[in-house]
């Protein structure tokens, strides 16, 4: 009688780091699909990245995740294949244009003139210019239109639980729903405050998060044998996609420490658009805990 191997995955978790650091693996940032017995596991992997170095540029990113060498026990007993992850490289405030300096007076008055940033537009300009006022008047119908997208998010999520019976079906609708709101903050991209230029690529991230942990249900669900293993294999797709989004919502309220504007109302408003894309990601995890307890 011959005893084939099983089918065993192992992929790296993507990761985020800001340009200038260096990411440092511990050799548990993956995770696993297909092990069969409690007895069998994976310890360590040997992870690695290009963009692990300091000076890994945002301009390359995501670099690869690779993995080799997994440690463990009972391994010998299984097919290993190796799935690469993704390192986001994120701009650090020093790439961020500087606040305007004070006047000789302290900080402007409303009737100063304050050069603001707010990323590129589509006609090719990347600063507005004009009183006070003005710029807190677009941030707040930006922080507006940040808060409807948002709000649409977390709909979404509601709307996709009602599918959770299938944890595949939900995670595909999630997915669409992560890849709306992505593009939505992309739509006003001109819009939004140069510390809030990197939170598309988050959320891009966290999107590409629930998609590892759809194909990877995928994959397991077609070789389960009992309901037992089914659900074990549904709960570790929630998990997964619940972290992505949680990890999400960190790596975005970290931004709100590259606000660099001297108008306070306008740094409070820049802030709350922050805080708002961040509470929708936790929203969203909240959501796929709940569903995960049906």
């Amino acid at each position: 009688m011959t005893v084939a191997r099983a089918p065993l995955t192992i992929t790296a978790d993507n990761q985020i780091k800001t340009y200038g650091d260096t990411f440092s693996f511990d050799g548990t940032e993956f995770t696993t699909a297909g092990l069969r017995f409690p007895t069998d596991t994976v310890t360590a992997l040997d992870l690695s990245s290009e963009g692990a170095a300091a000076e890994a540029t945002t301009e390359g990113s995501p670099y690869a995740i690779t993995g080799s060498g997994p440690v463990g026990s009972g391994l010998e007993n299984y097919d290993i294949s190796i799935v690469d992850g993704e390192l986001f490289v994120t701009e650090t405030a020093a790439d961020l244009p500087p606040p305007p300096p004070p006047g000789p007076g302290g900080l402007p008055n409303p009737n100063d003139t304050i050069d603001i940033s707010f990323g590129v537009g589509s006609d090719g300009g990347g600063s507005v210019t004009g009183g006070g006022s003005g710029a807190v008047a677009q941030a707040s119908r930006a922080l507006a239109r940040t808060r409807d997208f948002a709000e649409a998010l977390e709909f979404k999520a509601e709307a996709c639980g009602q599918g959770s019976g299938d944890v595949t079906r939900y995670l595909a609708c999630m997915s669409d729903a992560m890849n709306d709101f992505s593009n939505e903050l992309d739509s006003i991209s001109a819009d939004l405050p140069p510390a809030m230029q990197n939170v598309a690529r988050i959320v891009d991230a966290a999107k590409a998060g629930v998609d590892r942990a759809r194909t990877r249900a995928v994959q397991r669900l077609a070789g389960a044998t009992t309901e037992a293993e089914r659900e074990a294999i549904r709960r570790d797709a929630w998990t997964e996609a619940e972290t992505a989004m949680t990890s999400a919502a960190t790596e975005i309220r970290k931004t709100i420490a590259l606000v660099r504007v001297e108008d306070p109302e306008l740094a409070s408003i820049q802030q709350a658009q922050i805080t708002t894309v961040a509470d929708a990601m936790d929203s969203v995890a909240i959501t796929l805990s709940r569903v995960a307890d049906l």
